[in-house]
């Protein structure tokens, strides 16, 4: 079962608008909000496995612009219920090909 909260980052040192830790803080990802209201994801670092940035992954997509509503409500919010843990595990079963595969299944976020 993927367990979710947000997280507060250091500016300088990991810039996002949005973190999340997954997994009793095991995983970490980290969003942007673009100016269409879409979240994407700028990196997703895995225990075990290291930090992967999503920078030269164009084929990564974003998080639609109703999902990533009620998202960023969570975040204002910060509170995670079901249905934000479906939006974040559906995002990246549908991006895990372009993602570390083995550390999605690893983690068991897929």
């Amino acid at each position: 079962m993927l367990n979710i909260r947000s997280h507060k980052w250091d500016v300088k040192g990991r810039p996002c608008n949005y973190s999340l830790a997954m997994q009793d803080d095991g995983v970490f990802a980290d969003f942007n909000l673009l100016a269409n209201g879409c979240l994407r994801l700028v990196r997703i670092s895995f225990d075990g496995f290291g930090c992967f940035s999503t920078e030269d992954a164009s084929e990564i997509g974003v998080v639609n612009k109703q999902d990533s509503d009620k998202v960023i409500s969570a975040f204002e919010k910060d509170r995670f219920d079901i249905h934000i843990l479906n939006i974040i595990s559906r995002f990246l079963s549908e991006n895990g090909e372009h993602l570390w595969g083995e550390a999605l299944e690893c983690h068991e976020l897929v």
